[in-house]
Parts: C-alpha cells; structure tokens; sequence
C-alpha cells in the first residue's frame, strides 16, 4: 500500500531562511524512492511557496492557502480550489469594517498574492510589515468597497498584546459557516494572524480531499507540523508529529522530534521508515 506525507513548510521543512537542510532534502528523497507520495501544505500562496520551492523540489503535490488551492506540483495544474461568494464578501467587509480591525482581502487562487487592504489606525507593526512585503500586489481598500469580489481569504492581524486564544474564539463566533483558522505570524512571530477562508478550507480537509482524489486510505497518512493551523491536519492523519518549535498545546498532543533548525522534519521520516 503507498503511503502519503504531509509537510508543513516555515518553521518545519525550511529553516530560518525558507531553505531547505541537506538531511531533509535527503529524507525527501528517500520518501520518493520508497513510494511515498509527497505533498506540502502550507500558508503560502502559490506566489510565495514558489519563492521557496524551486523547479525540482522533490514534491509531487502542493497544498497552498492553508488548503484553499491544491496543485500538482510537477506540472503546475491547479486540481481544485475555494473562494467566497462576491455576497459573502463584501457581508465580510463590512462586519470587519464596523469592528475597526486590521485585515487584508485576497483575491481568489491562484492569484491571492494580490490584496487589498484596510488599517483601523491603531499601532501595527506585524500588518505594516506584509503590506510592505507585498506593497507591489496590494492596495488600500475602496472606502466604498463598491464592486467587491469573490475572495479566497481574509486575514486579520491581531497585534501581540491581545489574547489570541480569545481572538480565534470571537471570530469564530462571528463567522460561524467559514472556516477560522488561527497561525502565528511567520513575519514577527509574535503577532496571532486569524485567516477566514471558505467552510471547505482547512489542512485536514484537503489532506482528505487529496487522498481521495488519488484513492488513498487515511491509514496510510503521515503529518508533521508546527502551528495551530496545522492541528486539525495532525488531528486528522493516521500517524502525527511536531518539531520542537511547536506550541506546548500541540507538543502534549504529538510525539515531539527535534525543531526545525536541527532537521526535526528528517529525525520524523527516520522514525516512520524505521
């Protein structure tokens, strides 16, 4: 029976700078010559993990927006994706307009690089940071918001002096049919990002989706993560990780391995292929 690996990237497979270990690169490697299908699932859009992932990068397929686009990887097909509704969109906009919150609109995949986006006038160093990140795809949001349009995501940057447990709840709360996902920034690693998708969106459920497609059997599934967007794929998958890096919450839950600057991700594949 084939076996399927799910990776997380930042803070798991790449290290500080976004690249790639000799001894995980190694152990992706191995993967691939002991039949392993190999999939990444990230954050990223498909613009950003292309930055880290070059032609070449030993994947077969990709997992971009926190499971709002999936790709093959090899041949760059874009096999599915979500958005929200133009009405559920601009209902959005105006919730977070009224809740005075910083937060940022992507366009719909595989172009969610491009925003547009909104500053309640409070201090923020974490949202001025993306936007000055992407300052070549984004732009203020139309006061008016006239003409709004489908959208793959929002992201709300919560600043770090608020309690981001509390922040997931609330918009969770708020938005009751989408899905809510929280991460930590990867920008300053302090800030709480709080990103609200399609109800279909989220690691677990394209991990599960992807399976599927390709015939394969939960049981015969692998994760290994670092973040809480990444619990309900290390939830759902038959065996599960962490890298020491992780949240004390999710390294209780998971076997713990070494963090993501000591190969953690290659210690993983060595304990499964044991």
């Amino acid at each position: 029976m084939k076996s399927i690996l799910f990776t997380d990237l930042d803070g798991t497979l790449l290290d500080r700078d976004s690249k790639l270990s000799w001894r995980n690169r190694k152990a992706l490697w191995n993967l691939g010559h002991r039949g392993f299908l190999r999939v990444a699932v990230t954050g990223r859009s498909l613009f950003s993990a292309q930055q880290a992932l070059k032609k070449g990068f030993p994947l077969e397929y990709l997992i971009t927006s926190n499971g709002a686009g999936i790709f093959d990887f090899r041949s760059g097909e874009l096999i599915t994706s979500y958005y929200l509704s133009q009405e559920t969109t601009a209902a959005a906009i105006e919730l977070l307009l009224s809740l005075k919150v910083d937060f940022m609109v992507h366009a719909p995949v595989p172009d969610n690089h491009n925003f547009v986006f909104h500053r309640s006038g409070g201090e923020n160093h974490d949202f001025s940071s993306r936007c000055e990140r992407y300052r070549d795809f984004c732009s203020p949001l139309d006061p008016n918001h006239s003409g709004s349009k489908k959208a793959s995501q929002f992201l709300i940057v919560v600043t770090p002096d608020k309690d981001p447990e509390y922040q997931h709840r609330v918009f969770q709360d708020l938005f009751p049919k989408l899905s809510v996902i929280r991460t930590t920034s990867p920008l300053d690693q302090r800030s709480c990002w709080i990103e609200i998708f399609p109800p279909l969106v989220s690691k677990a459920k394209a991990a599960d989706w992807l399976s599927r497609y390709l015939g394969m059997e939960r049981r015969s599934s692998f994760a290994v993560g670092n973040d809480y967007n990444d619990l309900d794929l290390l939830e759902w998958s038959h065996r599960s990780v962490v890298v020491a890096n992780a949240p004390a919450e999710l390294r209780r839950r998971f076997t713990v391995v070494a963090g993501y600057d000591r190969d953690g991700f290659a210690e993983a594949v060595e304990i499964w292929t044991s």
